[in-house]
């Protein structure tokens, strides 16, 4: 009887395990599947779904300190670019548009005087609204990190928290939101109309239809444009203490993607792959660690991406050109 007893608690611990595996040890394609509740459209899909999981699989398993299995397992960087990442063209044209605005590279309103000693490290994260999550075939990330941006702005500037209508720049700030548009586009966009709330307009992560209507309203007074200055970016975290939107050129897509969030990338962390895969991000703070100056960094794939949502980078370096579109607002 006792020996029975003790089967069916065993049998039922290997059952609840295996239906509950952590990111961390999946093995398999079936252990993915239950984890991240994944469907497939097809046979086909699935089969294809399959061997990006087993690529990816292989690629961790090689980089077990770097690398972790995650929710995006079954894509191909290909796939992933598309469904989750900035226009290429959209980004590369930003150097034509900031020529047209060449007033706001020493716009008054931008500039902060006195005398700067930057502290050792800041944080802007308790201060921020929850991580917003991309969904698949909406490349808005443009978006999202506009919106951020305005939301640390109204909190720093006239202590009003609020979460912001992401998805009213994807429908009206650029056409085919989901596919094209800058973070220069959404905070032109907010210049001029303003935008609602989340509540108002809720995030869906596709393209809806353009209403203008819903309030209430918000706006923003001006921006910033920051020449790539290190100083300048933590000079503006620390005494206006608002987020900067950047537009990453990611060398490694697949290291990235799948980065655990344990430790700060550098330069060498992973060999380069490639050189046109833009993401629009926040710096939201800067610190060290393991002896190593770095980036505070928010990311729009959701809370069990990297470190919470987070991840961090090499600061004295220019990595990834992570310094060269730097955008913050003012309200």
């Amino acid at each position: 009887m006792k020996f029975a007893l003790t089967f069916v608690i065993l049998l039922v611990f290997s059952i609840y395990h295996n239906n509950n595996a952590s990111p961390t040890s999946i093995r398999t394609f079936e252990e993915f599947k239950r984890q991240f509740n994944k469907q497939y459209q097809s046979i086909e899909h699935e089969e294809i779904a399959r061997k990006n999981f087993q690529e990816t699989l292989r690629y961790v398993q090689a980089n077990q300190d770097k690398a972790v299995i995650n929710e995006y397992a079954d894509l191909s960087a290909e796939e992933f670019a598309d469904g989750y990442l900035m226009n290429v063209q959209d980004v590369q044209d930003l150097e034509a548009e900031m020529d047209a605005h060449k007033e706001y590279f020493d716009d008054p309103d931008c500039e902060l005087h006195g005398d700067f000693n930057p502290p050792k490290e800041f944080d802007l994260r308790p201060h921020l609204t929850p991580i917003k999550k991309q969904i698949k075939n909406c490349g808005c990330c443009w978006a999202l990190s506009t919106i951020s941006c305005v939301e640390t702005a109204y909190l720093a500037q006239k202590n009003v928290s609020l979460q912001l209508s992401t998805q009213e720049l994807v429908n009206c700030a650029k056409e085919h939101g989901c596919k094209k548009g800058t973070v220069l586009d959404g905070i032109e966009y907010i210049m001029a109309n303003g935008t609602t709330t989340e509540e108002a307009c809720p995030f869906i992560s596709e393209e809806s239809t353009c209403d203008q209507s819903k309030k209430p309203r918000y706006e923003i007074s001006n921006w910033c444009y920051f020449k790539p200055v290190e100083d300048d970016i933590r000079k503006n975290l620390v005494l206006r203490r608002t987020s900067v939107s950047v537009s990453m050129n990611i060398k490694n897509l697949k290291a990235f993607v799948h980065y655990d969030g344990s430790f700060v990338i550098r330069e060498n962390s992973f060999p380069s792959i490639g050189n046109k895969s833009y993401h629009a991000v926040n710096i939201v703070g800067f610190g060290t660690k393991d002896d190593i100056d770095h980036w505070i960094v928010r990311n729009s794939w959701g809370e069990k991406w990297g470190d919470k949502g987070y991840f961090y980078v090499e600061r004295d370096i220019n990595l990834w050109g992570i310094k060269d579109w730097a955008f913050t607002t003012i309200v």
